[in-house]
């Protein structure tokens, strides 16, 4: 996934809620400014995103113009995709999550100059759904979607500003602990950031001495046995204005990856 979108507060460690943003600021790391028209994200949005990207591997190339070839696969395989047993609100989840993704609409400010970015994702719906309170009986695993996402928006970020997202730090976690594990795929080492920075990126809702306590809790489950490597917590320094994270991986490098 970019860079810029895992290292900011797009994928937000909370909740999303219903109501509609308008050139939403959007805290992010670095210099570069991201607005947000569309709903709120959350984590389980970055991990539906993450699911349709996968498709691209391999064989399958990234859409490069309007005419190319929709990516077409049951609600029942991309439930097997998310890690999660297929059912009623399972489906619904995945639904509503590809329908804020699609209606995201954002703009990127780099160097002063504002970017229209394309869709993150285009979606067609062929299932025949019929709202939120539909019967589970009408629900099938066999429903299709068809999603596109287009050569442009990769071409945007450039392919040395994306980081690979193991599909554990994807789908094992939630809330912050899930945002953690992506803010730091995109680092090859240990860096000094303000509490106060951490609090914005990560889209947090609660009040800064509980996201303190939060991000402890996450930070100390990230150092368990069974955490993977790839993003496995070594150690961390926590105070009253700084964080500095040590991964497992990381082996004594000391550098933000760019």
């Amino acid at each position: 996934m970019p860079n810029v979108l895992l290292r900011s507060a797009l994928f937000a460690a909370r909740t999303p809620t219903g109501e509609a943003l308008l050139e939403e600021p959007i805290a992010s790391q670095g210099d570069t400014v991201v607005t947000l028209t569309g709903h709120p994200l959350c984590d389980y949005d970055r991990r539906v995103f993450g699911a349709c990207l996968n498709y691209y591997r391999d064989e399958r190339p990234l859409s490069d113009s309007e005419d190319a070839e929709w990516v077409r696969v049951s609600y029942w395989q991309l439930a097997q995709d998310l890690k999660v047993a297929y059912g009623a609100n399972v489906h619904r989840a995945i639904r509503e999550s590809l329908i804020r993704l699609n209606a995201a609409h954002l703009r990127i400010r780099v160097r002063r100059q504002d970017i229209p970015m394309p869709h993150l994702i285009e979606v067609a719906f062929d299932d025949g759904y019929l709202g939120k309170n539909a019967s589970a009986e009408h629900l099938q695993g066999s429903d299709l979607v068809a999603f596109r996402v287009l050569e442009s928006m990769a071409r945007l970020f450039g392919p040395e500003d994306w980081s690979a997202v193991s599909d554990s730090a994807l789908h094992d976690y939630s809330g912050l602990t899930s945002w953690l594990t992506s803010f730091y795929s995109t680092h090859a080492g240990p860096y000094a950031l303000a509490i106060a920075d951490v609090y914005r990126y990560g889209g947090a809702v609660c009040e800064l001495r509980e996201f303190r306590r939060r991000l402890k809790v996450a930070l100390e489950r990230l150092m368990g046995d069974d955490v993977p490597e790839s993003h496995r917590v070594a150690e961390f320094e926590l105070d009253k204005t700084k964080l500095t994270v040590r991964l497992t991986r990381w082996a004594g490098n000391s550098a933000l990856a760019t």
